[in-house]
């Protein structure tokens, strides 16, 4: 059994965490009857519901595939709009 399901709308998520769509209550309540997803939140609500993972092919990057990465800020210029700071990613060499 899992917690209730508070919300009108609970968000569907793969496993790298970003959201696909939202789904009614209904619809959420059908999904995991069936074991397509996964609710996941507190002993007292549901908060999210995730893909069951035969039915996720997204990919989750380790952050040992990030050592060695380096970023800077690009302060306002002409190619950002204003307020928006980018990163500029800076290539190491060996």
């Amino acid at each position: 059994m899992y917690p209730p399901i508070v919300k009108d709308t609970l968000p569907l998520k793969n496993r790298a965490g970003e959201t696909l769509m939202h789904v009614r209550r209904q619809t959420a309540e059908r999904l995991i009857s069936k074991e397509l997803v996964i609710p996941k939140g507190t002993k007292h609500r549901t908060h999210a519901l995730l893909l069951a993972p035969q039915f996720d092919d997204s990919v989750v990057v380790s952050l040992l595939q990030y050592a060695g990465q380096r970023y800077v800020h690009r302060r306002e210029t002409a190619e950002n709009p204003p307020r928006v700071w980018m990163h500029k990613r800076v290539l190491l060499h060996g």
